[in-house]
């Protein structure tokens, strides 16, 4: 998997990238069927899955103060988008610079910038500066420039459905066979010993 640094490391853009972008925390199995799809569709077009994600976890920025723990390690969370089939990942830094980036900016200095053939996100995806941005907005500035937009329905598991601060609450309750079947694998831990 071809890995860039922030926006400005690629010099040119990954043939007909089909991109979905968020913070990934978990990969789990909500998470694994937007990979899937991202997949499905670059290869149907020849062109190259990919991953725009952010480090550090937009929410220790934004909220310093009630540090949220991580599912994965970015070094994790780069594996196991390869291991689902993607080809390569845009990781911007997340600052409070970027925080302060409108929604309409974000579009047409990040997204729109990498000239993609599609993007694909989940359904309550939002972005910029206050999360302005949600699903509708970016469909339709991505329609003006003749980019699809796919949103993907949130995959439900125990009549719930799968999300990041779910599998998070079922870890400190220690439930972990609940937690397992959310993230599509066994949870491990990283850390120094």
């Amino acid at each position: 998997m071809k890995i860039f640094f922030g926006i400005r490391a690629i010099t040119t853009p990954p043939k007909s990238p089909v991109v979905t972008i968020g913070t990934y925390d978990g990969v789990h199995k909500g998470h694994q069927s937007i990979l899937a799809l991202v997949r499905e569709r670059a290869g149907a077009m020849g062109g190259t899955p990919l991953v725009f994600t952010f480090d550090p976890h937009p929410a220790q920025v934004l909220f310093p103060k009630q540090p949220k723990p991580l599912l994965t390690t970015l070094q994790r969370r780069l594996k196991l988008f390869s291991y689902h089939g993607i080809e390569g990942c845009l990781i911007e830094k997340f600052d409070a610079l970027l925080a302060r980036t409108s929604a309409e900016e974000f579009v047409d200095q990040y997204i729109v910038s990498l000239r993609p053939a599609e993007v694909i996100v989940g359904y309550n995806f939002t972005f910029g500066a206050g999360a302005k941005g949600d699903v509708h907005f970016l469909r339709k500035r991505l329609i003006a420039q003749g980019i699809r937009l796919t949103a993907i329905d949130p995959v439900e598991i125990g009549g719930a459905p799968c999300s990041s601060s779910r599998i998070r609450a079922l870890l400190s309750e220690g439930n972990l066979p609940e937690a397992h079947r959310l993230l599509g694998r066994y949870h491990s831990v990283t850390g120094k010993v």
